[in-house]
């Protein structure tokens, strides 16, 4: 009970930044008495695709768009981990050597991705995973 209480609170907390970008795009962009067709169209998924992660983690640090990327690598490697404690055949990275931070992962990924824009239109999580797994786990883990 206690692994799915945290897996729903690494979700939530996940998602929450991004919940509050929509919002605060929307109100800022929106003038007072705007139709529905005249509010701006607004990427509900900042990592849908490669491009949308190397857009968004290539931002420059203390930005909302850098911290939205760190807390997007965060999200998906807690979620990988908590794979690896339930269902081991189902995680996709290994467990990070010791001393590699969140800057350090979003510069393995944002190299990653800058040099292969042939797999711009791929998702985005499955890119990045693998990016993280080709830097930091040995060929058999």
């Amino acid at each position: 009970m206690a692994l799915m209480r945290r897996y729903f609170v690494t979700c939530l907390i996940a998602g929450l930044p991004l919940a509050f970008m929509q919002l605060a795009e929307s109100a800022i962009a929106a003038p007072i008495g705007a139709s529905r067709d005249e509010l701006p169209k607004v990427n509900v998924d900042p990592f849908a695709t490669n491009k949308d992660v190397l857009t968004t983690c290539s931002a420059k640090e203390g930005t909302l768009q850098y911290s939205l990327c760190l807390g997007y690598i965060y999200g998906l490697l807690r979620r990988d981990e908590l794979l690896r404690w339930t269902n081991p055949n189902l995680a996709y990275a290994c467990e990070l050597p010791q001393g590699v931070d969140a800057d350090q992962l979003r510069a393995v990924i944002v190299k990653y991705l800058q040099d292969r824009p042939e797999t711009w239109h791929w998702t985005g999580a499955g890119s990045s995973l693998y990016a993280v797994k080709r830097a930091f786990c040995r060929p058999n883990q």
